[in-house]
């Protein structure tokens, strides 16, 4: 359940999300997907004129025995700012783990308040699938034929999550599984939006 944050330096709370509160708010998939697309080619489109201010530093941890990189993203668009950070370790891969984990603290910039916190492994993935998304739909608009396209891990779920909200689809996707499972796991999660690709 969604937490409010009574943060002692605002007056008003600040809300806490999780990916699950997030999943939790899309509703129907599919239909939050076909808006999450629209918004994106709507931003896409407003950014070309758009001039924004973005920074992103990394740093790494000296000790070899956790090889994990850290890095933070800061970005202003109109009246909010999001700064992200994220710590990522390759071996997490060899484990069945996440690759990275990251969260988004969001910004008023009229009153300086932060408006949330939030988990932002699933943001990140459907930030990146509905991108995909909309590179894909605009291609095939074209009249050119995509017959494969690729990804992994979570994101690729949710690209195929995103594909299957097209109304022309590519007619073959791959995805890699690392994780434990394999690909029986991915297939068993996502048996919806695989029949509604028909791929």
């Amino acid at each position: 359940m969604m937490l409010k944050i009574n943060l002692t330096s605002q007056e008003l709370p600040a809300y806490f999300l999780t990916d699950k509160d997030i999943e939790q708010a899309m509703g129907d998939k599919i239909e939050f997907l076909k808006e999450l697309i629209s918004v994106t080619k709507a931003i896409l489109s407003d950014l070309r004129s758009y001039t924004f201010d973005k920074i992103s530093l990394y740093a790494k941890t000296s000790d070899p025995a956790y090889p994990t990189k850290i890095r933070a993203m800061a970005g202003c668009y109109g009246r909010y700012s999001v700064v992200r950070s994220f710590s990522a370790n390759e071996r997490n891969r060899e484990m069945g783990r996440r690759r990275s984990n990251n969260f988004c603290v969001i910004y008023d910039n009229e009153t300086t308040d932060i408006i949330a916190i939030a988990e932002g492994n699933l943001i990140s993935d459907y930030r990146t699938a509905s991108i995909a998304a909309v590179g894909l739909d605009a291609v095939m608009k074209e009249n050119y034929a995509v017959a494969v396209l690729g990804a992994t891990g979570s994101v690729g779920n949710a690209v195929l999550q995103s594909l299957s909200a097209l109304d022309k689809k590519p007619r073959k996707v791959v995805i890699s599984a690392r994780g434990r499972g394999g690909f029986s796991s991915v297939k068993e999660r996502l048996e919806d939006y695989i029949r509604r690709m028909g791929v």
